[in-house]
C-alpha cells in the first residue's frame, strides 16, 4: 500500500503491516503519483539512455485516470 509519508496513520500501519507500505513524499493521488512517475522515477531509471519520459497516465479505474506531461 502507497501511503504519504505525512499520513497521521502510518506509525500505526507500519506497526500492522510493516512490509506491506511504500511510503512516499506526496499525498498518493493518482495526479501526483503521475507527476512523481514523470518527474522523479523516470528520469532516475532512464538517466543514461537518452530516453525521456513525457507522459504518464495512471488509472484508478476504467474511467477514471489522471494524466501528466511535461
Amino acid at each position: 500500500m502507497m501511503i504519504w509519508s505525512e499520513d497521521p496513520l502510518l506509525p500505526e500501519l507500519q506497526r500492522l503491516v510493516p512490509g506491506d507500505l511504500c511510503v512516499v513524499p506526496f499525498n498518493p493521488t493518482a495526479e501526483q503519483i503521475a507527476i512523481h512517475l514523470v518527474s522523479v522515477v523516470g528520469p532516475e531509471q532512464l538517466k543514461g539512455s537518452g530516453i525521456t519520459l513525457l507522459e504518464c497516465r495512471v488509472e484508478e479505474t476504467r474511467k477514471c485516470s489522471a494524466a501528466y506531461r511535461l
